[in-house]
């Protein structure tokens, strides 16, 4: 493949990712005033299984999530500067009742989602960050004539 084949790829790839965050009233909500900030960032760690006939392609990747959420900030009593690190199973508990994460999803998938593991890690000051491998085949939704400079914003509510 040449680079513009690969260019075409990720160009296809960012087209297919949205995130957005989603208001569960049994999580408990960030306590910073005004907006939250959630950086996002898009870790690849492999595209294979590339079949141009089908316009399909598997992709191995991370998406990691940080913000700042002040009521998970440790006391002074608390041990100081022990991170706190929950993965797969504890990390799914959490997030039900305990732990806001935003939602996000992948679109241009072939079938369902499939999250291979999880991590969320709390820092002392309360700045949480979480990490998610995910291992997909995604598909064309588009045509390529109306939709190569497009672009889709990742948008937060």
């Amino acid at each position: 493949m040449n680079l513009t084949k690969y260019l075409l790829l990720f160009f296809v790839l960012l087209s297919g990712f949205s995130t957005y965050a989603a208001i569960d009233s049994d999580v408990k909500q960030p306590s910073n005033d005004g907006p939250l900030e959630v950086t996002v960032t898009l870790h690849i760690n492999k595209i294979y299984n590339v079949n141009s006939v089908d316009e399909t392609y598997q992709v191995d990747g991370y998406l990691v999530f940080s913000w700042q959420d002040d009521s998970l900030r440790l006391t002074q009593q608390d041990t100081v500067g022990q991170l706190r690190i929950y993965e797969n199973d504890r990390a799914r508990e959490l997030m039900k009742n305990d732990i806001w994460v935003p939602a996000f999803e992948l679109i241009n998938i072939q079938g369902m989602q499939e999250t291979q593991n999880i991590q969320i890690i709390v820092h002392p000051n309360g700045k949480v960050v979480f990490n998610e491998r995910f291992l997909e085949y995604f598909i064309p939704k588009w045509t390529l004539s109306d939709s190569l400079l497009i672009l889709k914003p990742l948008w937060f509510r």
